[in-house]
């Protein structure tokens, strides 16, 4: 292993922290910290999932973290592509200030949350850049 630079660590945390995540969900990841950090390059200031900021996708869902499968997309947009854009019955789409989902789920996940109410809540008592499409 190469010894890490006092000035990588953060990068390092980071690192670690989206390989274990997902190790833990089931996908095989063949990148190494240098691969990785290389791969980010200057973008590595824009990584997390607020407005503005990009993640790590990858191309194939289906396939592993590799070098090759890998593209730079905002975190509602990988959320959006991580379903596969499939709405369900009860899905209704919205619009929030990260743009327009199929659903109160998929607008819950871009935002970090882990489930709707938050989002719902806002929807219901029409906070400013939260609105319902399908009204």
């Amino acid at each position: 292993m190469t010894k890490i630079k006092m000035k990588d660590i953060p990068h390092w945390k980071a690192y670690n922290m989206q390989k274990n995540m997902a190790i833990n969900r089931g996908i095989e990841w063949d990148l190494t910290f240098e691969q990785w950090k290389q791969w980010w390059g200057d973008d590595i200031v824009n990584r997390g999932k607020g407005p503005g900021k990009l993640v790590m996708g990858r191309i194939d869902t289906s396939e592993p973290y590799t070098w090759n499968n890998l593209n730079k997309v905002s975190h509602a947009e990988n959320c959006i592509r991580s379903t596969k854009g499939v709405p369900t019955k009860k899905s209704r789409p919205c619009r929030t200030p990260l743009g327009e989902f199929i659903s109160v789920a998929e607008a819950a996940r871009a935002h970090g949350h882990m489930n709707s109410v938050t989002i719902n809540r806002r929807l219901l008592f029409n906070q400013p850049g939260y609105e319902y499409l399908d009204v």
